[in-house]
């Protein structure tokens, strides 16, 4: 990526590496093949981006290493610090960065007491403050009695995030360091920035093995989770209740959603697709049961997930949102052509997208 002060970011080059999550994944085997994809991909990147820059007249240093992680190699907590003293009070960034740390260092003793692997907090991210009640932004110059400071908290294994950098500084010199970021924080102030008149809106982001959810109300995140479910996860059951291989079950969960498959097949896929949805819709119920205005809000629906993955995606969400317009990021490339330019024209990867346009804001 190319960037210049006050100009969208330039796509120079990009490129995508299959990842194959397999029949029966275990977390070693994922994390293995994740490295592998990632040290494919800066190969070819090595390889062709300096190129392509010198073509463009452009230097060919790298700056920065800018890694969004998602689910399962993140997870994410949203926060809420409550301050309240009998005296009035200054807030200031200094007691937002005391109230976080707090947070961090309770959020660290629970991941100590449930897991024997090092842990690290690789983000932690301000994202919205009420005073006497009441939305706000800092500064504040007025004493206040009370406020609510909410952030989100980023955290990965140790040895991922070495595991990562370490891929990336044997291929490049990378002058301002590596920043890792959680995309759903990403996402959320991408979104935030680009639709500024959305009273509410649900982020939901869906890989091949889990679905991740953002609730924002007021531009204030309330809901952060993610659900266990996918679309490989589904075909995955399909392989094993029709005693079929894998690359089989995908294909035929694809033309299941598109309506092209026989009404033989169709039959027998029927009672396992209801089944997982009322699975979903259970997952879904006890994850956002204690939010009713997530049911009842004038929200917007945005949806980020793989090409082949849309169809299924939607037919899952349609389950549990039956009366709201879902919109595809990156479907048309309309959205990902008016945050970043691709010289090679076409649609850019929406999350790719994001991601670039989150480094100019």
């Amino acid at each position: 990526m190319h960037r210049e002060k006050e100009k969208p970011s330039e796509i120079i080059y990009k490129t995508r590496i299959p990842f194959h999550s397999g029949e029966n994944p275990t977390e070693k085997f994922l994390e293995n093949a994740m490295i592998k994809a990632l040290s494919d991909a800066l190969e070819r990147v090595l390889k062709n981006a300096p190129v392509l820059l010198k073509e463009r007249g452009f230097k060919t240093k790298t700056n920065r290493a800018i890694i969004a992680l998602s689910s399962p190699w993140v997870i994410s907590n949203l926060k809420t610090s409550e301050l309240k003293q009998e005296k009035r009070f200054v807030l200031d960034q200094k007691i937002i960065r005391e109230s976080i740390l707090q947070e961090e260092e309770i959020l660290k003793q629970e991941f100590i007491s449930k897991s024997t692997e090092e842990n690290e907090f690789f983000e932690s991210a301000f994202v919205g403050l009420r005073v006497n009640g009441y939305q706000t932004n800092l500064p504040i110059r007025d004493k206040v009695n009370n406020a609510q400071i909410d952030f989100i908290l980023n955290i990965s294994k140790k040895k991922i995030i070495n595991r990562i950098e370490e891929e990336i500084t044997k291929s490049f010199s990378v002058e301002q360091g590596i920043s890792l970021q959680g995309f759903m924080f990403v996402y959320f102030k991408v979104l935030s920035h680009v639709f500024q008149t959305l009273h509410s809106s649900l982020l939901i982001n869906i890989s091949n093995e889990a679905t991740e959810i953002l609730f924002v109300e007021h531009n204030n995140p309330r809901l952060l989770t993610s659900l266990p479910i996918g679309p490989v996860s589904l075909a995955r059951r399909i392989k094993d209740k029709l005693k079929i291989e894998l690359p089989l079950a995908e294909s035929y969960l694809k033309l299941f959603v598109s309506g092209d498959l026989d009404s033989q097949t169709t039959a027998k896929l029927e009672p396992i697709i209801n089944s997982a949805k009322e699975e979903w819709m259970q997952v879904w119920e006890n994850k956002t049961e204690k939010f009713p205005n997530l049911a009842k809000s004038p929200y917007a629906v945005f949806l980020t997930s793989l090409p082949k993955h849309r169809g299924v995606s939607k037919m899952f969400l349609e389950s549990v949102l039956p009366n709201k317009n879902i919109v595809v990021l990156g479907q048309d490339n309309k959205f990902t052509s008016e945050i970043t330019k691709s010289p090679e024209g076409g649609g850019v990867d929406e999350n790719l997208a994001i991601t670039c346009f989150y480094d100019t804001i």
